[in-house]
C-alpha cells in the first residue's frame, strides 16, 4: 500500500465514523468566528494615525458600534464606527460607517457608549477646553448625524470643578435619562463623579438636587470607571480609592439611590471598600463592573504582586452580594485571581472589562504586558463558581488572539455579548507605525457550525535550527487557512500564527528547547478541532552556526512502505549522526547511530505511519514520512 492510498483510506474511515456520530463537529467556544470578516478579525484605519477603541455597544440586529479616538495630525478627535454583523463597515452610517467629531481646539476622547431604545447613540468622554478637560456627552442619530434635539447641537459639555473632569462610562435608564460616571478634580486630587441628564441634555436636578454627585472617599484620588443601573433604579459604580498607605489603592464599590443619595442599605453607608490582596493588604484596583440577574455584583481589575515597583500584577475577578459583602461561594472567598503568563517578574496582567452570559458564566477581556505572547488580545471565561471554564478556549479556559505582527502590541479594552451569544472583543492593534481599531468576534456554544470535519493529521517538523523550525501537516479539505499554536513544553501560554498553506516556519525560538505545537483548519463556516500536539527540540546555539549557514543533508529511504528492514543512505560523509524514528505523536520509537549506508530493523514496530528523523552535526535535520506494514 502506498502512502497516498493509506492516507486516503484512513481519511474515508474517519469521515464515515464522524458522519455516523454527527453531521458536523460542534464549534468550540472561544474559536474565532469566520463569518465575521472571514477570519473573525477586523481592523480599521480612520485618520492620520493612532485609532483606538475604548467601548462598544451591540444593536438588536448584531451591528457593532465602537467609540474611541483618532489622531488628526495635531490632536485627538472622537470617533464612532458602526459595523455590519459580518464585520464590514455600515455604509448607512455617515456614508462610510465612520464619524469623526472634533469638539474643541484640543484633544477630544470618547470613552463610553450606550444605545437608546430608539437606536440613537449616546457617547461620553472628555474634551480639552482651554487648559483643562471637561466632561462631554454627545447623541447621534441612527444615520450618524449629531442629534440637534440634544442640547441644540448634539453636544453637552459640563465643567464640574477647577481641574480635569473625565467621563468614563454611560448608561441609559428605562425612562431615557442618561447617567455617566468618572472623576472630577477638586483642586488637590480627584473625586468620584456620577451625573444624570434629562433626555434633552440638560442636567437632571432631581438627582441629588444638582444633577450630579461628586464625593471624596479617601485621602487621595478616588475614581469610578463603570456603572450599572439595577432594575429598581439604584446605581452601582466601581473603581478604586487611594489610601494613606503609600498611595496603594483599595477597591471601591458604591451604590446610589435613584435620587442620587447614598444607599444606606448597602454596607451601611452606600460605600463598600475592600482589599483583593497583593503587595500589601490594600493593593487592588477595579476597572469594570457588571450586574448578575440575581443582583450580585461582579468586578474586574488587578492586584500588584511582589516585588514592589516591578509593575507585576495579577488579574482579578471578584463577586459581591447585593449588600456589598464578598460572595463566599465564588472562587476563594469571593476573589478569583490568576496570572497566565509564565515569565514572572515585570508581567502586568489586568482585567479591563467583563460581560456575563445568559448562563451566568463571566467573560473577561484582559491585557498582558511583557508576557508571552508579547501583547495579544486575551479573553477568559470563568464559571459561575469562580474557576476557569475548561470548556472554553480548547480546554484552557482562555484564548490569546494575535491581531497583527507577533512582536507588536495588541490591547483589548472591552468585551460584549451579542444577542445570539457570540462574544465581541474590541481594542486596538499596532500596525508597525501606529494604532488601528481592532474588533474580534468569537463563537460560543451552538453559535455556528463548522465545515471542517476532522483535525489536521501527520504533523512533523524539519529544518530545525537553534532559533527556528518549519512545521508541516497534511492539507485539510475545506480549509482556507490554518492557525498554528506553539509553546515551550510544560508552559501554559500558546503563541499563535496563521498559515496560508500546510506548513509554517516558526521563528525567534530559543536554542536547546523543546516546543509543542498544534494546528487547526479555518474554513468558510467554522474551524476544525485542534490536532493532537506534536513536539520538536531546537538545536544548541553553536559559534560556527553564527558565521555560516548549515548545509542541507540529502537522504534516500527505501522501501516505503516497509515491513522488516528500512534502508537509509545519505549523500555526505558525516560524524555524530543519529537516525530517530518517531510515531505521529512525536514519541521516539527507535534510535541508532548513522553511517553513510544504514539499515534499520522496523519489524518490531506496529503497523502505521512514522517519521524518520536524520540528524548530523553542522547539517540541517531532515524528516521523512514512512509506513510500516
Amino acid at each position: 500500500m502506498n502512502l497516498q492510498n493509506f492516507k486516503k483510506q484512513t481519511g474515508l474511515l474517519m469521515g464515515s465514523i464522524l458522519l455516523l456520530s454527527s453531521n458536523s463537529f460542534s464549534q468550540s467556544p472561544g474559536e474565532l468566528d469566520p463569518s465575521f470578516s472571514s477570519d473573525g478579525i477586523v481592523t480599521t484605519t480612520v485618520g492620520t494615525s493612532n485609532e483606538q477603541a475604548y467601548d462598544i455597544a451591540i444593536t438588536a440586529d448584531n451591528k457593532i458600534v465602537a467609540v474611541g479616538q483618532t489622531w488628526n495630525g495635531n490632536n485627538n478627535d472622537m470617533i464612532v464606527i458602526r459595523y455590519n454583523a459580518d464585520g464590514t463597515l455600515d455604509n448607512s452610517f455617515s456614508g462610510d460607517g465612520i464619524v469623526v467629531t472634533p469638539v474643541g481646539a484640543g484633544n477630544d476622547y470618547s470613552e463610553g457608549v450606550a444605545l437608546q431604545a430608539d437606536g440613537k447613540i449616546v457617547v461620553c468622554g472628555e474634551t480639552e477646553q482651554g487648559t483643562e478637560l471637561d466632561v462631554i456627552v454627545l447623541r447621534y442619530n441612527t444615520d450618524g448625524t449629531l442629534d440637534q434635539t440634544f442640547d441644540a447641537d448634539g453636544k453637552k459639555i459640563v465643567d464640574y470643578g477647577p481641574g480635569d473632569d473625565i467621563g468614563r462610562d454611560v448608561k441609559i435608564q428605562v425612562d431615557g435619562k442618561i447617567i455617566i460616571c468618572g472623576t472630577t478634580f477638586n483642586g488637590s486630587n480627584s473625586d468620584l463623579l456620577v451625573a444624570r441628564f434629562n433626555t434633552n441634555g440638560s442636567p437632571d436636578v432631581s438627582f441629588n438636587t444638582t444633577g450630579y454627585v461628586k464625593k471624596p472617599i479617601g485621602p487621595g484620588n478616588d475614581a469610578v470607571f463603570q456603572l450599572e443601573i439595577q432594575p429598581d433604579g439604584k446605581i452601582a459604580a466601581g473603581g478604586y480609592i487611594s489610601t494613606a498607605s503609600a498611595g496603594d489603592p483599595d477597591v471601591l464599590l458604591i451604590r446610589l439611590n435613584a435620587n442620587g443619595t447614598m444607599d444606606n442599605t448597602f454596607d451601611g453607608d452606600g460605600i463598600s471598600i475592600t482589599q483583593w490582596g497583593g503587595v500589601s493588604a490594600n493593593a487592588g484596583s477595579a476597572y469594570c463592573l457588571e450586574l448578575q440577574s440575581d443582583g450580585k455584583i461582579v468586578m474586574g481589575g488587578r492586584i500588584e504582586v511582589p516585588p514592589l515597583g516591578t509593575y507585576s500584577g495579577r488579574m482579578v475577578v471578584a463577586r459581591y452580594n447585593s449588600n456589598g459583602t464578598f460572595d463566599q461561594s465564588f472562587a476563594n472567598n469571593g476573589i478569583f485571581d490568576i496570572s497566565i503568563s509564565t515569565t514572572g517578574v515585570n508581567v502586568s496582567e489586568t482585567i479591563n472589562d467583563i460581560a456575563i452570559q445568559a448562563d451566568g458564566k463571566i467573560v473577561a477581556t484582559a491585557s498582558s504586558y511583557y508576557g508571552m505572547p508579547p501583547a495579544s488580545f486575551l479573553l477568559l471565561r470563568i464559571t459561575t463558581n469562580g474557576t476557569l471554564d475548561n470548556s472554553f478556549g480548547g480546554g484552557d479556559g482562555y484564548v490569546f488572539t494575535d491581531i497583527g505582527n507577533d512582536n507588536l502590541e495588541d490591547l483589548a479594552t472591552v468585551v460584549k455579548i451579542q444577542p445570539d451569544g457570540k462574544i465581541i472583543q474590541g481594542g486596538y492593534t499596532f500596525n508597525g507605525s501606529n494604532n488601528d481599531v481592532a474588533i474580534v468576534r468569537y463563537l460560543a456554544e451552538g453559535s455556528g457550525p463548522a465545515n471542517c470535519f476532522s483535525a489536521p493529521l501527520w504533523l512533523f517538523a524539519d529544518n530545525i535550527g537553534s532559533t527556528k523550525a518549519t512545521v508541516h501537516w497534511d492539507p485539510l479539505t475545506g480549509a482556507n487557512k490554518y492557525k498554528v499554536q506553539y509553546r515551550v513544553s510544560g508552559t501554559k501560554t500558546w503563541s499563535s500564527v496563521n498559515a496560508t498553506t500546510n506548513e509554517k516556519t516558526l521563528k525567534n525560538l530559543t536554542a536547546s528547547t523543546t516546543y509543542e505545537y498544534r494546528v487547526k483548519g479555518i474554513c468558510a463556516n467554522g474551524s476544525s478541532p485542534w490536532s493532537n500536539t506534536s513536539t520538536f527540540t531546537t538545536s544548541a546555539l553553536r559559534m560556527d552556526a553564527l558565521s555560516s549557514n548549515p548545509e542541507e543533508l540529502t537522504v534516500s529511504i527505501y522501501p516505503n512502505p516497509a515491513s522488516d528492514v528500512l534502508n537509509i543512505s545519505v549523500n555526505k560523509e558525516i560524524s555524530n549522526g543519529t537516525i530517530i524514528i518517531h510515531d505521529i505523536n512525536g514519541r521516539t520509537m527507535l534510535s541508532q547511530m548513522i553511517m553513510n549506508n544504514n539499515q534499520v530493523d522496523v519489524s518490531t514496530l506496529s503497523p502505521g505511519v512514522y517519521i524518520v528523523e536524520v540528524r548530523a552535526e553542522n547539517l540541517l535535520s531532515t524528516f521523512h514520512k514512512i509506513i510500516v506494514n
